[in-house]
Order: structure tokens, then C-alpha cells, then sequence
């Protein structure tokens, strides 16, 4: 691949992009959905689809990094097993002893979602050898609950609600228990409202 492909790939990756950089697209759900249902003519490629996960990485990539985030980067090592840095497997490890409950496909979309990773920094198969050498492979047992990837863009969009036991209470002389009952933004991950009650059912 010449330096010229890789500046065609990379302008054509902009516009795909550029309606979420410049805001002149009011619902980024919609747009992404329509872009993702296309096929494409990518220049030295060809024929391609791409889904909202890879177009959400280069809107972040673009945003840190400029217009040569873009490029197509050529992996140097192809054909070898490609370890990550110590302290970025120090960070994915911790991430995952904290988000253990989610399966090792899920914990991987989640860590490029967050954009604690890319895709090209820590591939699945990196995320899957670090944690099988680390036995964090299986969620945890004591959380059996169907836990969703997090699929909203646009904040507002989806408020979820979750509800935690909290201490008890003593009120006119009979013990009470609490409940911790927070909504949470799905796009932002930001807690917009919370509350103890006496009651879980509200």
C-alpha cells in the first residue's frame, strides 16, 4: 500500500465521518444506522461495509489525533503474536477485574467503546491470551443477569434504572430496609438522578 492509498482511505474515512464532526446531522443513531446499512467503493479496497463501532472509533481517533489517525496503519509484526505494553496490560486487567460480569466478547467492545483501547491497539485475541493467562476469562458466577452492550450515541437518548439494596432503617420503632434507586444516561454512562427509598416498586 503506497502513501498515496493510505491519504485516499483516509479522506474517504473523513467523510464518513465529517457529518458527526461538523454537527450538520441532528440524530448521529439515524445517520450511523444509514451509513452502516450502505455498501462502499473504498478507494485501494473495494467493495465494503462498515459497522457503527468502526465508525465511532475513527470519529475518536480523528478527535485525538488528527487527519492521519485515519491512515490504515501496516502492522510490522504481522504474523506474530502481538504483546501489549506493561502498563497497558496493567490498566486492562484492572478494567476487567472491574467489569468482570461482562463476557470476554463483550468486555473487548466495551474497552474500544469507552476508548480506553482501539481495535488496532488491542485486538480480541490480545484481550482474550492476557486473560486466559490471568484466569478472568469467566464473568462472574455471582452475576448471572443479562447485561447489554451499551448501543446509544446520542445522550437522552435511553435512560436505564437500577436498583441496590441500602442499610436499614429504624423508623417508629420497626427496622426498614432501603433501596439505592439510581437512572443512569446509556450514552454518557452519567447517573442523572438518585434517590434511597423505602420502597423498590416507585
Amino acid at each position: 500500500m503506497t502513501e498515496k492509498d493510505k491519504e485516499l482511505i483516509a479522506l474517504f474515512r473523513y467523510g464518513l465521518i465529517a457529518p458527526l464532526l461538523t454537527d450538520t446531522v441532528t440524530n448521529h443513531t439515524a445517520y450511523l444506522d444509514e451509513v452502516s446499512a450502505k455498501t462502499h467503493d473504498v478507494p485501494h479496497y473495494g467493495i465494503r461495509t462498515y459497522n457503527r463501532k468502526t465508525l465511532l472509533e475513527w470519529h475518536r481517533l480523528y478527535r485525538r489525533h488528527g487527519f492521519d489517525a485515519l491512515k490504515p496503519k501496516v502492522r510490522t509484526d504481522k504474523g506474530s503474536s502481538r504483546a501489549l505494553p506493561a502498563e497497558s496490560a496493567k490498566l486492562l486487567l484492572t478494567l476487567r477485574t472491574e467489569n468482570i460480569h461482562l463476557s470476554v466478547k463483550l468486555f473487548h467492545e466495551w474497552l474500544i467503546h469507552e476508548g480506553h483501547f482501539t481495535s488496532s491497539d488491542c485486538s480480541y485475541s490480545t484481550v482474550y491470551r492476557l486473560l486466559k493467562k490471568h484466569q478472568l476469562l469467566k464473568p462472574s458466577v455471582a452475576d448471572t443477569s443479562d447485561r447489554r452492550r451499551f448501543a446509544h450515541v446520542d445522550i437522552n437518548t435511553l435512560w436505564q434504572t437500577d436498583v441496590s439494596h441500602g442499610p436499614y432503617l429504624t423508623l417508629n420503632g420497626k427496622k426498614r430496609k432501603t433501596y439505592l434507586i439510581a437512572f443512569i444516561d446509556d450514552a454518557s454512562r452519567r447517573i442523572t438522578g438518585a434517590q434511597f427509598m423505602l420502597d423498590n416498586k416507585h
